[in-house]
């Protein structure tokens, strides 16, 4: 449990990081090139001074591996671009869907239907989602777009590696596959597209860049080795809960004042996230569950709309 509260916290600096980055520099796809670029090697160097063996990957597998790919290469861009036209308290929060569309995928590929709670969870996520997005301010519905597109691309991401590391690939082999499949082609078009602008990049936020390389192995790294303690659903419950400190953050880091605003409702994904996380709970405890997950939510906005002065 403390390994998953911890990449929770290390992905939560991740998405900060390349908050700041877009926020610096005008060109999401050099961002979105330099991102991966960092955990791919953070969790290189990880692999190789640990040692872990790197056997060949078997010939199944190969082709939900390519589309993985091409799924990674497109979230990876969309991600960026979320965050490049949103506030980050208003797009993250969409990226919450992604457990919803990753049920969907489990079904389709490995025929795992949801649970009575899962569909409750599943409607709690989409409520809240659908509130934090329908303000009435432009923000609110910024880079939205963008987001769901990274959530279909992102969502289905679980379900594909559970069924190509079950077909015999070496998760460290796999790891490493991935990553590189993805930071090599988008590095490989900026040099040839955009160098200057590359290095421009690199030159006028190297302490940012360079951060990215010990927080994207740490998130990674932490997340493989919860996901060997804990069943998957936990996991990333609990990271996706992690959001909520997203959310709070940008309200101070980045002068997102409607961040305060969407923290009642990110109780409410985050609530149904734990609720999809549930394979089996008694009718008592999914009522006694949502009855108190809304009950938050209204105790939380009702000390927000006291003390918004503060807040603001």
């Amino acid at each position: 449990m403390l390994l998953a509260i911890l990449c929770s916290l290390a992905w939560v600096a991740q998405d900060l990081l390349r908050k700041a980055l877009v926020q610096h520099h005008k060109d999401p796809v050099t961002i979105a090139a330099m991102a991966p670029l960092g955990a791919s090697i953070g969790c290189t160097l990880y692999v190789w001074i640990q040692g872990y063996a790197l056997p060949a990957p078997p010939a199944d597998g190969w082709g939900l591996f390519a589309l993985l790919c091409v799924a990674n290469l497109a979230g990876n861009y969309l991600f960026i671009r979320a965050l490049f036209l949103g506030e980050i308290s208003a797009v993250l929060p969409v990226f919450c869907l992604s457990p919803v569309v990753g049920a969907l995928g489990a079904y389709v590929l490995m025929g795992e239907a949801l649970s009575v709670p899962g569909m409750v969870g599943v409607c709690l996520v989409i409520a809240g989602t659908i509130a934090i997005v329908s303000g009435d301010k432009a923000s609110s519905r910024a880079g939205v777009g963008s987001m769901l597109g990274a959530v279909v691309c992102w969502g289905m991401a679980p379900a594909l590696d559970k069924t190509i590391i079950n077909s015999g690939w070496s998760l460290w082999t796999y790891m490493l596959m991935a990553l590189w499949a993805v930071t090599i082609p988008l590095m490989i078009e900026r040099l040839i597209r955009a160098p200057k602008v590359l290095f421009s990049t690199i030159k006028a936020s190297p302490w940012l860049m360079l951060a990215l390389v010990p927080v994207g192995a740490t998130a990674l790294g932490l997340q493989l080795l919860a996901v060997l303690q804990i069943e998957v659903g936990l996991l990333e419950a609990i990271k996706r809960a992690g959001v909520v400190l997203s959310v709070a953050l940008a309200a101070r880091l980045f002068g997102e004042k409607a961040a305060f605003e969407r923290l009642p409702f990110m109780l409410l994904v985050v609530g149904g996230i734990f609720l999809l996380a549930q394979r089996q709970c008694s009718p008592q405890y999914l009522v006694l569950f949502v009855a108190v997950t809304l009950a938050l939510v209204g105790a939380t906005r009702s000390v927000l709309k006291r003390f918004r002065p503060l807040a603001n």
